[in-house]
């Protein structure tokens, strides 16, 4: 029974691709000899083994089958018709066609290796305007940046008060870091305020805090203030900001600060 069933797959598999490709050659010939009889024959070829691998449940197969045996079959068509040229037609023809053609794969390889600079038309107009494009492009990202910037620490500089604005002032100015005692003598305020300050101003992220040894006696670690990088990179833009911030702080008066 096993071999019945074999038998019968195989065999409509057969049936069908004649019955297939004997219909579309038929078909074909009304409109075009030539083509029908190609189209017939690639059918003849390649559908008996798809409809085998379709008939077992091979799908995948059978795809790989026809294009495999179509490409094959149609670079064979093409191989014949090109011989069958070159035999037709005089030698001296194809004289200055293979030297076109062997011309331009020497030339194509030099290119490539860069040892010959082909002044191809397009290459020297467009090359300067798609990289002034590119640095174009750059400029407004980086402005666009700086601009974001911008705004977000002028929000922060806006909610700083008086003593705020002069440490982080004395920092911006100076460019260099300060342990909390030397702030509290620079702003002339209360030790207590000055603590409350750094606090707020550490965490907007305006300035940095870090532990050094104290090498004078006391308590071992000595905290030191500097201004963030962020805050240093916008450089007189942030200075501005803060003297501007405080200048309307003095004249808002006490209840302001």
């Amino acid at each position: 029974m096993g071999v019945l069933s074999h038998l019968v797959r195989l065999l409509s598999a057969l049936f069908l691709s004649m019955f297939i490709s004997y219909t579309v050659y038929r078909a074909l010939g009304l409109i075009d000899a030539l083509l029908s009889s190609i189209i017939g024959l690639g059918l003849m070829m390649s559908l008996p083994f798809t409809l085998i691998f379709l008939f077992y449940g091979r799908v995948q197969w059978a795809k790989y089958a026809l294009a495999f045996i179509w490409a094959a079959y149609l670079v064979g068509i093409w191989t014949y018709m090109l011989v069958s040229m070159v035999v037709t037609l005089p030698s001296y023809l194809w004289i200055p066609v293979m030297a076109a053609f062997l011309g331009g794969i020497v030339t194509l390889a030099i290119w490539k290796r860069k040892k010959l600079t082909i002044p191809w038309p397009l290459q020297r107009d467009v090359e300067p305007k798609v990289k002034g494009l590119e640095e174009g492009l750059e400029e407004r990202e980086e402005l666009g940046r700086l601009e974001e910037g911008n705004k977000e620490l002028s929000t922060l500089v806006e909610s700083l008060n008086e003593i705020e604005c002069k440490i982080l002032l004395m920092l911006l100015e100076s460019e260099r870091q300060y342990s909390k005692k030397e702030l509290q003598g620079a702003v002339k305020a209360t030790y207590s305020r000055v603590l409350r300050a750094v606090d707020e101003l550490s965490r907007l992220g305006l300035v940095e805090v870090t532990e050094l040894p104290r090498r004078t006696r006391g308590a071992p670690i000595q905290h030191m203030v500097k201004a963030s990088e962020d805050v240093l990179k916008s450089g007189p833009e942030a200075k501005r900001l803060v003297e501007k911030r405080l200048v309307r702080l003095e004249k808002a008066g006490p209840s302001a600060k």
